[in-house]
């Protein structure tokens, strides 16, 4: 349990979401998908593509829990609508391109 928080904390706090702090305590309440989607749906794109990017890595290394998995599903949900248009095949081409920048920044 709070290494799922753990992570979606690091994951918004890389972003640069200064509220990620205000989700730790209530991270599983009614309501946190909502707030974490109204973050990360704001969240410049260069900032939602690392996010992306990490959770990508983080979850080729291990099978995330649905509460860690929670952050990275709304950021990229964010990410396909805003960067890609809707477009997965576009978004999946710059993934291939990018993968391996995961965690290098």
């Amino acid at each position: 349990m709070i290494r799922c928080r753990v992570f979606a904390i690091h994951v918004l706090a890389f972003a640069g979401v200064a509220a990620a702090q205000d989700l730790a305590p209530g991270i599983h309440a009614i309501g946190a998908s909502e707030r974490m989607h109204a973050m990360l749906s704001t969240m410049p794109e260069g900032q939602l593509k690392q996010v992306n990017l990490n959770c990508a890595r983080e979850s080729s290394q291990r099978r995330l829990s649905p509460e860690e998995a929670l952050p990275c599903s709304i950021a990229f949900g964010a990410l396909l609508k805003r960067g890609f248009d809707g477009d997965i095949d576009r978004l999946i081409a710059w993934w291939r391109v990018h993968r391996d920048e995961a965690g290098s920044r």
